[in-house]
């Protein structure tokens, strides 16, 4: 049985309130409403807004009871940092949120053989990190110091990383206060 909570139920409300903005749409933009539909399609996008903002306004990372700490579990990736994708959020946080990051996994051979996964990031060690531009300032100084950049990072079971480290050190780049 899936696990449910408030983020897969705003997730599937989410995509029905669009999918009803789409259907009281004149075209695939939703832009504009259909004729005699315009009452519906502005409350279809209100709602749609809504929903979204309420998703947006949830934690990035949502920490269980003790009952499902079982079904936690982190992998462990090494590899670089190849795109991040950001939005500002909703709520009153001014910084910038990390949507997810394209993390290439170092492989062996030539850098075409690599694998690139998609990942979110944890809220907070995204702003310390990528956002505060820590990653490419210590990624130069290493550079210049003959180190490698690559790095390790720890992934949650819900594809959300948690913790990264330069591989040849033991110290998290970042330490979550």
């Amino acid at each position: 049985m899936d696990y449910i909570n408030k983020r897969t139920v705003l997730q599937e409300m989410k995509e029905m309130a669009w999918h009803n903005v789409l259907c009281c749409s004149a075209n695939y933009l939703m832009t504009e409403p259909r004729d005699g539909m315009r009452e519906d399609w502005g409350k279809a996008v209100t709602k749609a807004k809504i929903i979204d903002q309420m998703l947006d306004e949830l934690p990035g990372h949502q920490k269980y009871d003790d009952v499902m700490k079982y079904q936690r579990y982190f992998r462990k990736y090494v590899g670089h940092i190849s795109a991040t994708s950001c939005r500002v959020t909703k709520t009153e946080d001014p910084h910038p949120y990390v949507d997810t990051v394209e993390f290439a996994l170092d492989g062996i051979g030539s850098i075409s053989d690599s694998d690139t996964r998609i990942l979110r990031i944890n809220h907070e060690l995204g702003i310390k990190f990528l956002i505060s531009g820590q990653y490419d300032i210590d990624r130069h100084k290493r550079y210049d110091e003959g180190k490698t950049s690559t790095l390790q990072i720890m992934v949650d079971n819900l594809g959300y990383i948690q913790e990264m480290r330069w591989a040849d050190d033991d110290t998290p780049c970042v330490t979550m206060d």
